[in-house]
């Protein structure tokens, strides 16, 4: 598993996998690897300590925010996401 947390990462993250396979003696091919990605819905709670604006606007910034698989270019045929809902 590899921690690629900025965005600085982003361009080697198939180098990097290509050179750890390597390593043991593997081949990477991205067009023969399929991607797990968590993706979650968030839901607003009705009685919450946070106020209802508060919590549609966090909500409304999470919905616009970019997918991983976008950002690390992955190729979208490869991509399995598992959704999930999270109530505020």
């Amino acid at each position: 598993m590899l921690g690629l947390g900025n965005i600085a990462s982003r361009p080697i993250l198939f180098a990097r996998t290509s050179l750890i396979c390597a390593q043991y003696g593997l081949f990477f091919d991205t067009m023969a690897t399929s991607f797990f990605l968590g993706r979650e819905t968030l839901i607003p709670r009705l009685c919450s300590e946070i106020p209802l604006w508060r919590e549609q606007l966090f909500i409304a910034m999470f919905h616009n925010a970019g997918s991983a698989a976008s950002f690390f270019k992955i190729p979208p045929n490869r991509v399995v996401e598992m959704k999930t809902q999270v109530v505020l």
